[in-house]
């Protein structure tokens, strides 16, 4: 989309114009508020200090694959979903084939129990395991952990059998992207593999690129002062100043940066990365191949690896060809050689068919930021989370995936921005009836 410039927060005079909120960050949690203000009739204004989409904008290769940053999913029944259907998109897409998934386990790769059949027939467990993994996931909705409780302890109280615990680890690196099972908090395991087993993901036809430009277009349709490439240097209650000079707000929403930026840009505001915990991170390698190889779908279960065919079901690879995503979860402050990693990946590539003479793209990147904050067990979990209202600054909220007590990744973002515009709009009517 085009975005306006800075003389479009101008009148004709030249002078400052005010707006009722001002968005900070172009992101998917910017591009929301930004969208859900101006949808309450609010006067908005949105500063973004590169291009619109963050981490969620997708590129298109001279061979014709559209590829993301690193492997997205869109959780069909989880928080954000509404956020963007209560903005005007409806995402497109299609759901990925669970049917003969396979799990690598001890260099054995085998089917990855999905049900009653492939549970029984899988070889990454025991026979001793099987009945107790199948009751496990048949009464896995009514199983609500503590926040204050980790995924590594919520997997011990519920099983002794080290071959459960290792296929509940897989899953909640396949659901959170996170590795570390002893920190993360067993409520947003529960949370996400929650969602897997009931609605499942869709990948996204065109890519996440698809959300961005949608969001755009509501947000410029509803009216609001778009400015690309407008770096801001500082935020104060009721006061954005930018590289083309401030723009008076009655409130400020601070959307998608991470817990240090937005305490680098708010006066006066405390860094709450500890508050956040640690970003979530990954490995990612993009595969573009001719054909359709013979399986969709890998999960490690002795190792943090996946690989998942995204095109099909999405469309994001050229006729006549497939797109891959392979991810190495890391731990907080890990430390892994490039060279080796990416080798690891592919040869967890070849478990799912995939030919080094029919890859035709790929993509590397050696740590990918997936979250900006990890919900921790010893914060007590989502409920831990900082609030929109953290920074403790009168007038100044907070979006992104490591605010507010709903949701993980892309719907913890989608969910902390409907809730900043509800906190703003509680402010500026408190402001109108004064």
């Amino acid at each position: 989309m085009t975005a306006t410039t800075n003389q479009g927060l101008t009148d004709r005079a030249g002078t400052r114009r005010d707006v009722d909120v001002a968005v900070v960050g172009g992101g998917l949690a910017g591009l929301a508020t930004a969208t859900l203000a101006a949808r309450r009739g609010l006067t908005v204004a949105l500063f973004e200090q590169q291009t619109l989409g963050g981490r969620a904008r997708s590129s298109t290769t001279e061979t014709g694959f559209t590829l993301n940053q690193g492997p997205h999913a869109l959780y069909v029944s989880a928080a954000g979903r509404p956020v963007l259907e209560a903005c005007g998109v409806e995402p497109r897409g299609g759901a990925p084939s669970t049917k003969g998934a396979l799990g690598s386990r001890d260099g054995t790769v085998g089917l990855l129990p999905g049900g009653v059949g492939s549970l029984v027939r899988s070889r990454l467990l025991s026979g001793r395991a099987k009945p107790g993994l199948a009751w496990l996931l048949a009464t896995f909705a009514r199983r609500r952990p503590s926040g204050s409780m980790s995924a590594a302890e919520w997997f011990a109280s519920l099983s002794g059998d080290a071959d459960v615990w290792a296929m509940f680890a897989a899953l909640t690196r396949l659901t959170c992207y996170v590795a570390d099972t002893e920190a993360v908090s067993a409520d947003v395991a529960h949370l996400q593999i929650g969602h897997a087993l009931g609605d499942g993901v869709q990948y996204l036809d065109g890519g996440w690129q698809q959300l961005v430009d949608g969001l755009a277009a509501q947000a410029q349709a509803a009216g609001v002062d778009i400015v690309e490439h407008g770096r801001v240097t500082e935020v104060s209650s009721g006061v954005v100043r930018h590289d083309g000079g401030e723009v008076r707000a009655r409130a400020v929403i601070v959307a998608g940066l991470s817990p240090r930026a937005a305490a680098s840009v708010v006066s006066g505001a405390p860094d709450l990365s500890d508050a956040a915990g640690p970003p979530v991170e990954a490995a990612t390698l993009d595969l573009g191949v001719r054909g359709l190889p013979e399986h969709s779908f890998v999960l490690g279960i002795d190792e943090p690896l996946y690989c998942s065919r995204h095109d099909p079901p999405a469309d994001l690879a050229p006729e006549g060809h497939s797109l891959y995503g392979l991810m190495r979860y890391l731990r907080p402050g890990e430390h892994h050689d490039r060279h080796e990693t990416a080798a690891e990946l592919e040869a967890h590539a070849a478990h799912a068919g995939l030919a080094a003479g029919d890859i035709v793209e790929r993509r590397y990147q050696h740590r990918l930021t997936v979250a900006h904050g990890m919900p921790l067990a010893a914060r007590g979990g989502l409920s831990g989370r900082p609030g929109v209202d953290a920074l403790g600054v009168p007038g100044v909220y907070l979006a992104g995936d490591w605010v507010g007590p709903d949701g993980m990744l892309a719907d913890a973002s989608l969910a902390s921005a409907a809730a900043a515009v509800e906190a703003a709009g509680r402010r500026l009517a408190t402001q109108a009836a004064a």
